[in-house]
């Protein structure tokens, strides 16, 4: 039989949707007999030590690969190095073979507006407003 996956877990409670984010990873981490392991600090290693340290913790809990929101660009780069792969939940820029982010976050966001056109078919206002936080886009649609 073989051994479940043990996978690190890096998505802080700073908002309600990273709580369901995280929540819905926890659900299909069940479904599928990935054991989850809380990482702390991953998203607040600014110096090239604490970098170090992180990556040698993370190594020595024998991951096969990390989830996170939010990973600072030197940690990332030394995680990978290392062969962990890491998930990012939040889209980026960053391109590595053990690299995955959701893309085209803008083009999906245009793709629900053209569909609220059409669904309205020139009546009524929608009101689509975007923020980024710390790289993390987030959008409200608001049909009046």
């Amino acid at each position: 039989m073989p051994q479940a996956l043990r996978v690190g877990l890096c998505v802080g409670p700073d908002d309600p949707y990273w709580v369901l984010v995280r929540e819905a990873i926890y659900q299909r981490a069940e479904q599928f007999a990935i054991h989850l392991i809380p990482v702390d600090g991953v998203d607040t290693a600014g110096l090239a030590e604490t970098q170090a340290s992180l990556a040698e913790e993370l190594l020595a809990q024998e991951l096969d690969a990390l989830i996170t929101n939010s990973l600072a660009e030197g940690l990332a780069r030394r995680i990978l190095e290392y062969g962990l792969p890491i998930i990012c939940a939040s889209e980026s820029g960053s391109r590595h073979p053990r690299f995955v982010s959701p893309v085209a976050l803008y083009d999906a966001a245009q793709m629900v507006g053209r569909y609220l056109v059409e669904r309205l078919s020139g009546r009524g206002n929608v009101l689509i407003a975007g923020m980024n936080t710390v790289g993390v886009h987030r959008w409200f649609v608001v049909i009046l």
